[in-house]
Order: structure tokens, then C-alpha cells, then sequence
């Protein structure tokens, strides 16, 4: 093509073609010499026309094919919540919205130019302190949310969109809610009056008003995951039979949960920008509620979930909100309100785990601060009771951790003694009143003071099931047989006060066990020593463990989760005959809760069993000041020293649990007396 000098700024760099031979996809020939048409233009009679360059127009908005696909999305979505609010105003079935399958939708597919360590870079998490101070600029610190972190917008929102179709789809209908939030009120108050969060629902009615939130095209996905975990956390608190009757689409409601949790943690926990959201840790943490509602229960998922979500935390640097105490962040701080609340729950139920399996506390190095335990009204202030709780839960589980012969130092001697004198002031500051009261509506608060009796029963139990504990630590005894008697009064009148299938009865359930069988085996040594102040005592003692506790248990073992319940309530019958009637058998096989079946069985004591105790062993409490000589405790005096040990038994663990590669995992399990353990 000839280049004329009036067309050489505006021909197309790089272009030899006319524009007619261009459209028809052919080869523009030019003549020798300066034609002003090309071959095809010649023989056709056509005027030749060189490519010319058109600026553009900086008006036009340009249309991206990604735009394009965006906008189609949006409106897709906008399409299906129409359809589905239609069908739910019309009572139709909701048909889900099939879109797992589409490869388009795929979360793994962020199909944008931003590279690895871009992806590194944008993620939120707290920056070395020795680097942070040296350009500190008085700026108060931040925690990301799920609207403020830094990723690609085109990848952000393409994973937006897919988690919140994934999520939607597994919304019931509306019949089925309304079925389903009847049973929701109890627990959910129970819940946020001991782990307040902004997220979690606090009754039948919010589930009910937050619904057509929910199926917003535009909803946030966090608060979608939040609203399942609720519905899927009470429907595995309602009996089956219920479940079926009441819905209309959620006939298995294992199965139903199942599919939520998979999704929340395909779509939430999985991803890297928003599990490190406070709400994103938020919502791990709600996912270990629902672990505990598992039939399958396995604890080793509880400790590692809680292990993650500690992990969590301490990256974005939440830990640092440890120091600072919720009430006292004014309204303009709620931001750093909400992380110092979510960090107070994290550490709670970190030590709350860590204590109950004897596994290690991620959080121990962490203090709670420690704040008013009476509000103004008169209530006592949950949240600041339970951590007080939490720092003594972490303390019983140093204790239950120690690797020491049977005879304990003075040093462990006093450890107990301490927690003990603890436990006891704290119980000072609240009103006397308030540990009478049992009626049904104080649910909450009889769980806390069940915990506080039990860590007084945990506190102690390591010396008070060894060895001569009755001539060598008898203040021990004494204290533990008192908080166990307390557990087993207390289990009666709360376990019938919670909502059906409450989501921590297994729990509650276990902690009972442990006060039961101490319980029976020291009405069994006082028996076959003759120490036992009165029969009748000693009849109440059995009444209450026998009779009481196990009609209890046998009446919420047919509810949901109420598998530990009817564990317990066999073995702690087959324990009393055992003790009881000795001359019945020689051997017993009970299945005990997280530890399997164990075997126990009689054996006759040895001579050196018998020996007298070295004279250094009993000098565990004498440098040690006594609690009953400090406030006036109603324990006046030790019992009398037994010339016996406890009731020769061996016990022999069949199915050893899960990370145990010793025993000091089952401490709370010891049965009192000179005992050998062997797991096979």
C-alpha cells in the first residue's frame, strides 16, 4: 500500500491490508510502482480505503467481558432470591440453586492476574512489634473485616459470590424455620449470656426477622454462615422423630448439618482473607458448638478446631486485646470492643477444653483481665465470672500435667491449696443468695456455679485419689468429696433445667461421671475401714449417686446427645455393685465416656501395701497455712488416719483414647485406692 504523506499519522501501525480485502480475508496485492488501488480493488471497480486509525472517545465507557460477566451474575442472582421469595410467599418447595457444578463457580479458580505473593501481601495479619514501633504513629490498631481486606476485587468477589450461592442453597424454607426456631430460644439465650458475640442470634424471633436478610442477592456471606450454624446447631438438639413430623425438606438432620459444616469450611474457614476477619474466627469458633453435638463426638476434633482458631487469633495479633476489658471501650470503640470479647471467648473455651481432656492450653501464658463480678441490678456478671473460672481451669490442668511419683511434692501441695483458697474468694464476692437459687430460668447461672464446684472437686481430686490420701492429704479429701457431693446435687437440678439436647450436656454429663465414681469409692474405702461418720450418711451419699443422679441421667439419655448420660448412668450401677456387693464377682467391664471399656478387677493386698507410710510423706501440708484457718471454712478437721489403704483394685484401659501416650491424660479418672493401670 503506498504511504501518502496526509495518511502516515492516522494508517495503522503495522497494517498492509485495505479495509476490503481485510473484511474478506484475503491477500491485498499491489501493483508495481505507485497505483493508488490495490489488485482486488482494481479488478472489482472498488475504491481501496487504507485501515485508518480512529481515536478513541474518552466518553465511551469501555465494557470488559469480565463486566460483562459480573453484571450477568448480579442479575442471575437478583433472578433466584425473586423466585425464591415468590415460592416462599406461595408455600412451594424451594428449589436450590444449582450452581456447585458449574465450573465457572469454582473457588479454587480466582482466574485473575494477581500472583502469589501479591495474595501474600494483601493478607491481614499483625506486623512484628519491634518493627511496628519504630514508625508508631499513635494510630489505635484495627482488625480486618470481611468488607476491609486487602485481595483483587475481581477474585474477592468471585469467591464472594460462589460462598454466598453455596450457602443460600442450604437455607430452608420458611415452614421449616418457623418449625425449627420454637426450639432455638432456650439454648441460644443460654449461649449468649455466657459467650456473647455480635453474630449469634439470641432467639426464635431474630432467626425468624434475620431470614429475608439472608436471601439477599447482595448478603453478606458471614452472616448467612452464622444464621445455618444456628439452625443446624438446634436441629441436632431436637429428637428425630420431631425433626420429621415439624419439616418439610429436612428429614435427616445429621445429613443436613453435615452439608452445612462441609460448606462453611469450604467457603469460610478455608479461605485465607476471611478466616482471618474477627467474624471469620468468629464463625470457627461457633463451628466447635456444633463438634460438640456431633453422635460421632471425637474431642480430638474439639482440640485441634480450638488449636486453629488460637492460631487465628494470635496471627492477626487478637491476643494483644487480652488486656483490655470490654466495658471499659467506650461506643466509639467497638471495633476493638468486639476483639477483645471474641479473644475473652476464645481463651475461655480453649481452657475449658484443655481442663475436661487433660490436653495442653494454647492460652496459658495469657491473663484475662479480671473485671466486676456483680453488675449494678444485682446479676452476676457472666462473662467476667467464667474467665475467673477460665484462669483456675488452666492452673487444675498444670496440676493433672505433672509427672510425679505417688507421694506428691510440697510443691504440688501447694499449687492445690492455692487454686482452692481462689475458688473460695471468689465465692465470697458473689451474694449466698444466689447459689440457692435453682429455679428453670436461671439456667446460666447454675451452670456457672456447677463449673465452680466441679474445678474445686478438679483442684483436688489428684491428691485425693492417691495413695493414704485420707491419712496424707485430708484436707484434700475432705474439700473433694464436699465439691463432688455439691456436683452430684447440682447435676440433678440443672441437667433437667437445660433445653433438650443442650449442646454442652455431654459435657456436663462427663463432669458428673467424675464426681460419681470418686464418690463411690470413697463410700466404699470408709465401708471396708470402718471410718464412715454414720450409715446414715453414708445411705444419703449412695441415694444421691445411685438413685438420683442415674434416674436423671436415664431420663435424658433418650434425647438428643444424650449418649454420655446413658454411658455414665451404667457404669456408675455397675460401679455401686461392684463396691457394694464384693462378694457378687471379681471382675467388672464398664464403658466409661472418652476412655472405652475398662476393666477392673480384685486383687488382694500386698504386704508392702501395708508397710507405714515414710515419715517425709506426711509432711506435704506442714509449712502450708490451712484455707479453714484463714475465712472460717465449715471444715474443722481432717479425718482420722486410715490404717488402710484404699480398696485394693485394678483397672485395666481396653481402648486407650486418642493422643495418650501415657497416662497423665486420665487424672480425673483415677479411681481412689492402690491401683495399676495397664492399657493394652
Amino acid at each position: 500500500m503506498p504511504k501518502e504523506p496526509s495518511l502516515l499519522r492516522e494508517v495503522r501501525k503495522g497494517t498492509h491490508s485495505c479495509i476490503e480485502c481485510r473484511q474478506r480475508k484475503i491477500k491485498c496485492i499491489w501493483p508495481d510502482g505507485e497505483g493508488a488501488k490495490c489488485q482486488h480493488c482494481s479488478q472489482r471497480a472498488r475504491d481501496c480505503v487504507p485501515q485508518i486509525a480512529v481515536p478513541r472517545d474518552p466518553n465511551i465507557v469501555r465494557v470488559t467481558s469480565r463486566d460483562r460477566i459480573k453484571h450477568l451474575e448480579e442479575t442471575v442472582d437478583s433472578l433466584w432470591a425473586a423466585v425464591r421469595n415468590l415460592q416462599a410467599n406461595a408455600n412451594l418447595p424451594v428449589n436450590p440453586v444449582q450452581r456447585a457444578s458449574d465450573p465457572a463457580f469454582s473457588p479454587d479458580d480466582d482466574s485473575g492476574d494477581a500472583s502469589d505473593s501479591e495474595m501474600a501481601d494483601a493478607m491481614p495479619r499483625e506486623p512484628p512489634t519491634h518493627l511496628q514501633r519504630l514508625f508508631d504513629n499513635g494510630k489505635p490498631q484495627e482488625y480486618p473485616s470481611p468488607s476491609t481486606v486487602q485481595s483483587p476485587a475481581h477474585a474477592m468477589e468471585h469467591r464472594m459470590s460462589y460462598a454466598r450461592a453455596e450457602l443460600q442453597r442450604l437455607i430452608p424454607c420458611r415452614e421449616d424455620l418457623q418449625a425449627i426456631a420454637k426450639h432455638a430460644t432456650g439454648w441460644l439465650s443460654i449461649y449468649h449470656e455466657l459467650f456473647p458475640s455480635t453474630l449469634f442470634l439470641k432467639n426464635e424471633q431474630e432467626l425468624l426477622d434475620q431470614y429475608a436478610r439472608v436471601q439477599d442477592a447482595r448478603a453478606p456471606i458471614i452472616q448467612i454462615a452464622a444464621f445455618l450454624l444456628a439452625i443446624v446447631i438446634t436441629v441436632r438438639q431436637m429428637p428425630a422423630t420431631v425433626l420429621r413430623d415439624s419439616t418439610k425438606d429436612i428429614h435427616d438432620g445429621q445429613s443436613y448439618a453435615a452439608q452445612v459444616s462441609s460448606v462453611v469450611e469450604r467457603c469460610i474457614v478455608q479461605d485465607e482473607h476471611l478466616t482471618t476477619t474477627l467474624e471469620g474466627i468468629d464463625i470457627g469458633l461457633m463451628r466447635l458448638r456444633l463438634h460438640l453435638t456431633d453422635p460421632k463426638f471425637k474431642y480430638d476434633k474439639v482440640f485441634l478446631g480450638i488449636r486453629h482458631t488460637v492460631a487465628l487469633a494470635e496471627f492477626i495479633g487478637l491476643s494483644r486485646a487480652c488486656s483490655v476489658t470490654p466495658s471499659s471501650l467506650d461506643a466509639d470503640s467497638g471495633r476493638k470492643a468486639q476483639a477483645a470479647a471474641l479473644w475473652h471467648n476464645i481463651c475461655v473455651s480453649d481452657r475449658l477444653v484443655g481442663m475436661l481432656f487433660n490436653l495442653p492450653i494454647a492460652t496459658a501464658a495469657y491473663a484475662l483481665p479480671l473485671e466486676n463480678l456483680v453488675l449494678p441490678n444485682g446479676r452476676i456478671a457472666f462473662q467476667s465470672y467464667l474467665c475467673q473460672l477460665a484462669e483456675v481451669a488452666a492452673r487444675v490442668n498444670e496440676i493433672d500435667s505433672l509427672q510425679e511419683p505417688a507421694l506428691l511434692s510440697a510443691n504440688t501441695v501447694e499449687k492445690v491449696l492455692r487454686i482452692d483458697n481462689d475458688l473460695r474468694q471468689l465465692e465470697s464476692l458473689t451474694p449466698k443468695a444466689w447459689w440457692n437459687n435453682r429455679s428453670p430460668e436461671t439456667a446460666a447461672d447454675q451452670i456457672l456455679q456447677y463449673l465452680h464446684k466441679y474445678f474445686t472437686a478438679r483442684a483436688h481430686l489428684r491428691l485425693a485419689s492417691s495413695k493414704d490420701s485420707r491419712s496424707i492429704y485430708a484436707y484434700s479429701y475432705m474439700v473433694c468429696k464436699e465439691a463432688c457431693r455439691e456436683v452430684a446435687s447440682r447435676y440433678v437440678h440443672l441437667r433437667t433445667a437445660l433445653p433438650s439436647g443442650f449442646f454442652a450436656c455431654r459435657v456436663l454429663d462427663l463432669e458428673a461421671l467424675t464426681a460419681a465414681v470418686f464418690l463411690l469409692n470413697a463410700s466404699a474405702e470408709e465401708t471396708a475401714t470402718g471410718q464412715t461418720a454414720s450409715a446414715s450418711d453414708s445411705a444419703q451419699l449412695l441415694k444421691l449417686v445411685v438413685q438420683d443422679m442415674t434416674s436423671v441421667m436415664d431420663s435424658v439419655s433418650v434425647q438428643p446427645n444424650g449418649d454420655f448420660a446413658k454411658k455414665a448412668a451404667a457404669a456408675i450401677r455397675s460401679l455401686e455393685t461392684f463396691h457394694m456387693h464384693p462378694s457378687s464377682k471379681q471382675s467388672l467391664t464398664v464403658r466409661i465416656p472418652l476412655l472405652g471399656k475398662v476393666q477392673i478387677t480384685k486383687k488382694i493386698p500386698t504386704s508392702a501395701q501395708q508397710m507405714d507410710v515414710p515419715q517425709q510423706a506426711h509432711t506435704g501440708y506442714s509449712n502450708i497455712p490451712m484455707p479453714w484457718q484463714e475465712n472460717g471454712s465449715n471444715i474443722t478437721a481432717p479425718f482420722p488416719v486410715a490404717s488402710n489403704p484404699f480398696p485394693s483394685t485394678s483397672w485395666l484401659f481396653t481402648e486407650p483414647p486418642f493422643l495418650m501416650d501415657g497416662l497423665e491424660a486420665m487424672d480425673q479418672w483415677y479411681p481412689s485406692g492402690d491401683l495399676d493401670f495397664t492399657i493394652s
